[in-house]
């Protein structure tokens, strides 16, 4: 039987699930799916930053001076967050377009100080739609789509699993639905 690292005895490892995609992929979507039907504790990067600095990652905030470190600072709230919830035990699920690998990275670690970790079992849920979705899904909320050209698929890793998503239609959304449920269901 799994022992976590506070000492706890589990039937299971908490699970760390990240979505990653292109910005109007449907993540939140599924994000919210696992949140309501499997009790994952979100923790979203669109809210957090609405929170810190009332504003979403629009045109204007990306050609903030500040963002690098606005960037810095949100994803060192989010795993101070993440953290908390797994070494209490509790699945969290992470909303994220993660961009690049090292924004993975750092999205990953589970690391409360250099010589002590919380152990979790680790996904990562690529959705993925086509460029002409994207389009149509941004224009639709009134935004750039500006973002595929910089997209970085995520890379096989030992820590993590990799699961696929699709997510143009309607019929895909329930098909995913379907699969998080296969996934993580107790």
């Amino acid at each position: 039987m799994p022992t976590q690292s506070n000492g706890r005895e589990e039937s299971r490892f908490p699970r760390l699930v990240i979505f990653c995609g292109l910005p109007s992929a449907g993540k939140s979507t599924c994000a919210c799916y696992l949140t309501e039907h499997h009790g994952f504790q979100l923790i979203s990067t669109d809210a957090m930053r609405a929170l810190l600095w009332g504003q979403q990652f629009d045109q204007e905030y990306r050609q903030s001076i500040f963002r690098d470190q606005k960037e810095h600072v949100l994803m060192r709230v989010c795993h101070v967050m993440k953290v908390e919830h797994l070494f209490n035990g509790r699945d969290v699920v992470i909303d994220s377009c993660a961009l690049s690998n090292r924004t993975r990275r750092l999205l990953f670690d589970t690391n409360i100080v250099d010589r002590f970790s919380v152990v979790a079992t680790k996904y990562l849920l690529h959705v993925a739609v086509t460029g002409h979705t994207i389009s149509e899904r941004n224009r639709g909320r009134g935004r750039v789509s500006d973002w595929v050209p910089r997209w970085v698929p995520p890379v096989a890793n030992r820590e993590y699993r990799i699961i696929h998503l699709h997510n143009d239609t309607e019929a895909q959304l329930q098909e995913n639905f379907r699969l998080l449920d296969q996934h993580f269901s107790e």
